[in-house]
C-alpha cells in the first residue's frame, strides 16, 4: 500500500515519504529506492528522503550508493542535493561499508568523468575530516589494493591533520614500492597536502 501511494499526487507521497522515514521496517531497497527517485527534485521532501536513503545505504550500500552516485550528474541542484546530503549520512554513520563503494567508484569511472571524481573525494574528505578516526584506518586498508590506492591517498591528503603520524609513514612506505608513475605522483601530493 505504502509503495503505491509513492505514484498517487503530490500530497499523498509527501505524507507517505515522511512516514516512512519514521517506520522501523521499510519495503524492500530494491522496490523502495525507483519509488523515492520521482521524488528527489522536490526540496520539501529532501530531509525525509535522506533520512530514508540513508536507512537503505545502510542495509544495501552496493545498490543504493551507485545510486546516489548517479544523482551527482543530475542538472537540478535540489536532486544532487538530495544525493551528496544522502551520501554523507550513509558514509558518516556506516563508513566500513561504504567508503569502498565510493572508492571503487572513483576507480571505475573514465578519467572524463572528473567532475564526478572531484565530487567523490570531496564527499570522502568531509566524512574523513567530521569522522577520521573512524575513517582514516579503512582508507589505510584501501591502500593495499592497487586500483583503490590513489584516491584513498588523495583522500588521506586531505584529511592529514592529527592523523598526519599514521598516513604519512605509509604513504612514504608505498612511494618508495610503487611502480606507477600516476599513482607515485598522487601519493606525493598526498604528502605536500
Amino acid at each position: 500500500e505504502l509503495l503505491r501511494a509513492l505514484d498517487e499526487p503530490p500530497s499523498v507521497p509527501f505524507a507517505t515519504v515522511h512516514l516512512l522515514a519514521r517506520m522501523k521496517t521499510l519495503p524492500p531497497t530494491k522496490t523502495l529506492l525507483p519509488k523515492l527517485t520521482r521524488l528527489f527534485p522536490d526540496p520539501s521532501m529532501r530531509k525525509p528522503l535522506v533520512k530514508i536513503l540513508e536507512r537503505l545505504g545502510a542495509i544495501d550500500p552496493d545498490f543504493v550508493v551507485p545510486q546516489l552516485l548517479d544523482l551527482l550528474s543530475s542538472t537540478d541542484s535540489d536532486v544532487r542535493r538530495v544525493g551528496v546530503e544522502s551520501l554523507i549520512a550513509i558514509g558518516l554513520r556506516h563508513s566500513p561499508r561504504t567508503v569502498p563503494v565510493l572508492l571503487g567508484h572513483l576507480r571505475s569511472k573514465p578519467a572524463d568523468a572528473l567532475p564526478r571524481r572531484a565530487e567523490l573525494i570531496a564527499l570522502l574528505t568531509k566524512i574523513g575530516k567530521i569522522h577520521a578516526t573512524r575513517l582514516v584506518p579503512d582508507l589505510l586498508k584501501l591502500l593495499d589494493n592497487p586500483l583503490h590506492r590513489a584516491p584513498a591517498a588523495t583522500v588521506l591528503g586531505e584529511i592529514g591533520g592529527a592523523h598526519a603520524s599514521a598516513i604519512t609513514p605509509r604513504l612514504l612506505a608505498l612511494l618508495k614500492t610503487e611502480s606507477n608513475y600516476d599513482t607515485k605522483q598522487v601519493l606525493i601530493q598526498a604528502l605536500a597536502a
